[in-house]
């Protein structure tokens, strides 16, 4: 077979491209995977410092970008390389698809991941509160009644059980979650509050409970798998390190990657190639060949979109929300997000629930959710995520920080600035040091708008030989890495398809194929003896 013969090209390496890529390489076929960036991960890249200045700065210079309302600082930092910035900043409950994919795959030797500290929300009052999220925080923790702990108990029990068959749930799947809550468990608004949004991590008040569930409930079988915290953090970036760590394993399997290169031309292959199509790549002098395309969404070639198949994605785009404000501060002082345990007292001079900062600890890899009304100048529609990493992330020198705040708004015009300097002010107002909140060193904010994937497979779509992996759409701080993992491996899916129907052009890739991930080789299985975790 010629050097430039392939089964498949792939062209983007995000997250779902990523784990498409592994997969079609372990399962023996020939895969070459391009991206035009220089860099791994896509629109869920991790990059240093001077990357992500080159990346905004890219953004703001095109005019219709899924990325608007660009602005950053101009400061410049030292040791820039040492920063590794998600643009896709997430967290990964223990147990999931993607977990289940990073260990099937052998691909969790390639990264670290450490555990996410207690989850914490921010009051109305001006106080931060911290979540317990299993039964031994529950019953330790100060600020619960005997009554609401019994309550509360009894609440946790059900979700983390076979809720759907319990006679709680009867006529209310729809009901919004937050009044769930409170009609049939009779949990008071703090317990409420904090279970919505910051263990459901619900965006807004009228949430269906069905969906809320299903989330809590994964997150609830997560906790104690690998520590206390349902949620792993991976280190140096995040959800950009496992992209790279999947293309590493496809690599391995004898995939070839091509970066930094743009597709000059797609077109059909001449018959006596022998292949169905011809990809020109810039300043490449020949060609390649393939049989199957699958590109991701922001990189479909317009002159082959009735050869598009749209796989759907495995979790529609809220429609309430049409973008999101995105921010990134990096500073150099510590966040007081949460308190030391109960053994450690509270200062007596300090106002009602506020804690000094001699009985609080720094936040090093930590969750902070604004509920929606809670912050005088912030939205009443949506709740707002903050997610503080610091340096036992790996992703940034030491006595640094970075912050990343999310909001879901309803319109792609908004000022992402305007809506996020609220919360950022007050975020960066937890240092302990009265009157004096920290200064960031450097900030990027931006609008980010999410293609819409269509939601099935129009009529007649069967042997189309260029699919298209669906885009992630704003979901929940822990959702992204598990809903690529679906979408890839239903992407996974129809690839397999494509060649079942066409023997001929299957070649020697023709194996039976029963699974996913077919089984780790003995050296792989003795490596994988989950020191990365």
């Amino acid at each position: 077979m010629a050097e430039n013969h392939f089964d498949i090209v792939l062209l983007g390496t995000g997250i779902t491209e990523s784990i498409v890529a592994a997969s079609l390489a372990k399962a023996g076929f020939r895969i070459v995977h391009c991206d035009p960036n220089p860099y791994y991960g896509g629109d869920e890249a991790s990059l240093s410092l001077d990357e992500l200045v080159e990346w905004a700065d890219r953004q703001i210079s095109k005019p219709n970008s899924q990325y608007r309302s660009v602005v950053r600082s101009d400061q410049s930092l030292s040791q820039s390389r040492q920063y590794s910035v998600c643009l896709c900043p997430s967290v990964t409950a223990s147990s999931g698809p993607v977990i289940s994919s990073l260990v099937a795959s052998g691909v969790a030797k390639y990264g670290g991941f450490r555990l996410l500290e207690p989850l914490s929300f921010f009051r109305s009052s001006g106080h931060i509160k911290n979540v317990p999220g299993s039964k031994e925080e529950v019953f330790k923790s100060r600020d619960i009644s005997l009554s609401d702990k019994r309550r509360l108990m009894r609440f946790l029990m059900f979700a983390a059980g076979d809720f759907e068959r319990k006679g709680e749930l009867d006529g209310k799947a729809d009901m919004p979650f937050y009044e769930f809550l409170q009609s049939v468990f009779a949990l008071d608004d703090d317990i409420a509050t904090a279970i919505t949004y910051s263990l459901a991590f619900c965006t807004t008040p009228l949430e269906p409970t069905l969906s809320a569930l299903q989330r809590l409930n994964k997150y609830l079988r997560s906790t104690g798998r690998y520590g206390a915290s349902p949620f792993l953090i991976g280190q140096y970036g995040g959800i950009g390190e496992v992209a790279q760590g999947f293309c590493r394993a496809a690599a391995v399997s004898g995939g070839v990657y091509i970066l930094g290169r743009n597709v000059s031309s797609i077109s059909r292959a001449s018959p006596e190639i022998g292949r169905k199509y011809s990809i020109h790549l810039e300043d490449m002098p020949e060609p390649l060949y393939c049989d199957l395309i699958i590109s991701s969404q922001s990189l479909i070639p317009v002159n082959l979109l009735e050869d598009a198949k749209h796989i759907p994605p495995s979790q529609p785009s809220n429609s309430t929300f049409s973008a999101v404000a995105r921010g990134i501060a990096i500073i150099d002082r510590p966040l007081y997000l949460f308190s030391l345990p109960a053994s450690v007292e509270r200062n007596s001079d300090d106002a009602e629930g506020a804690e000094s900062p001699s009985a609080q600890r720094a936040a090093d890899a930590a969750t902070l959710i604004y509920p929606p009304g809670s912050l005088e100048r912030g939205s009443a529609e949506a709740a707002a995520s903050v997610f503080v990493t610091g340096e036992g992330t790996l992703a940034v020198p030491q006595n640094k920080w970075i912050v990343y705040l999310c909001l879901p708004v309803t319109s792609d015009a908004v000022d992402a600035k305007s809506v996020l300097k609220p919360y950022l002010d007050a975020t960066l107002a937890l240092t302990g040091v009265p009157d004096s909140p920290a200064e960031p060193l450097f900030t990027l904010f931006y609008t980010q708008v999410h293609p819409i994937s269509p939601v099935a497979a129009p009529a007649g779509m069967e042997g189309k030989t260029l699919l298209v992996s669906p885009s992630l759409p704003f979901l929940p701080l822990p959702e992204p890495p598990d809903v690529a993992a679906i979408n890839a491996e239903k992407v996974f899916w129809e690839a397999i398809k494509v060649f079942k129907r066409d023997t001929e052009t299957l070649g020697e890739s023709e194996t039976a194929i029963d699974s996913f991930w077919p089984p780790l080789g003995v050296d792989t299985e003795e490596n994988d003896d989950g020191d990365s975790w």
